[in-house]
């Protein structure tokens, strides 16, 4: 069952991975379980980086997996996820988002229980001096494939609704269509769908991104395509601004991948942005 969380992944992955809109370099690498990640990227004059660590141990007979993140600007972040056995369905995560430098740190804590067509998310979360309650609820309705949901994040500072959305999905095989509608002001809506040319599977895909108080409402809108020509992935998407982005994954090697992108704005022609990233398979 699909998360409300997740209900607009399938075109938010679409538009998103591969692509690139700053100068960045990847490198992950998985060995035994393990799984290793960085990256550097430069935004306009600053330059940044991160680096993270996954695996999962055994505590007593229970699994728990941890992920252990650092970046340059001085934060450290450690997240535990595990499914007790004895429920089901049941995942929990908490994570503490700690600052080295300074004060503000922030720590979270969710659950996230699934059975049969229904799946409800809560958490709490506290940090830059205020505490949060966010629940999210999704459910499988007819026909098959359709999905709809809610969340909504309470302040018990403030004791007010601070944001909610509302959205659904609608999958089956070769296509999908989603959308989202944060606080009745901006709606994201997407679809994919696939299909074939001379042989090739194509997938190609639409994006409207509206402001619901303002006008004109549409804030961007992309077309994207994507095919695969002799194992090696090709994606492109361009929007009514003028942003154009191009992508090129490849694998080498066992398990191995490298994604080339670039990303530039072809009405105002005013630079190239670039991105490399590889993943290295099990050792």
């Amino acid at each position: 069952m699909t998360t409300f969380a997740d209900l607009y992944k399938p075109v938010k992955d679409f538009f998103g991975k591969n692509f690139v809109s700053d100068n960045r370099v990847d490198l992950t690498a998985k060995n035994d379980g393990a799984k290793f990640a960085a990256f550097m990227e430069q935004k306009k004059d600053t330059c940044s980086g991160e680096l993270s660590l996954e695996n999962s141990v055994d505590v007593g007979s229970q699994p728990v997996k941890f992920k252990f993140t650092s970046n340059s600007g001085g934060r450290c972040i450690v997240k535990l996820t595990t499914s007790p056995s004895a429920i089901k369905g049941l995942e929990v995560n908490g994570q503490a988002d700690m600052d080295i430098a300074a004060a503000g740190d922030n720590y979270d804590v969710d659950a996230t229980y699934k059975k049969d067509k229904v799946a409800i998310t809560a958490a709490m979360k506290n940090g830059k001096g205020k505490s949060v309650l966010d629940g999210s609820a999704s459910v499988g309705i007819c026909p098959k494939g359709l999905s709809v949901g809610g969340s909504g994040s309470y302040s018990l500072k403030s004791s007010k609704l601070e944001t909610f959305s509302y959205g659904a999905q609608y999958g089956t095989k070769g296509q999908s269509f989603g959308f989202v509608v944060t606080d009745n002001k901006k709606m994201k809506a997407g679809c994919t769908v696939d299909t074939t040319s001379n042989g090739n599977p194509v997938t190609i895909g639409a994006e409207v991104v509206n402001n619901l108080t303002a006008d004109p409402a549409v804030d961007t809108f992309t077309v994207g395509v994507q095919t695969k020509l002799s194992d090696q992935l090709v994606k492109a998407k361009l929007n009514q601004k003028g942003a154009l982005n191009l992508a090129l994954q490849t694998t080498f090697g066992k398990g191995a991948k490298a994604t080339f992108g670039v990303g530039t704005n072809v009405k105002q022609m005013n630079g190239i942005n670039a991105a490399v990233k590889l993943e290295l398979g099990e050792a």
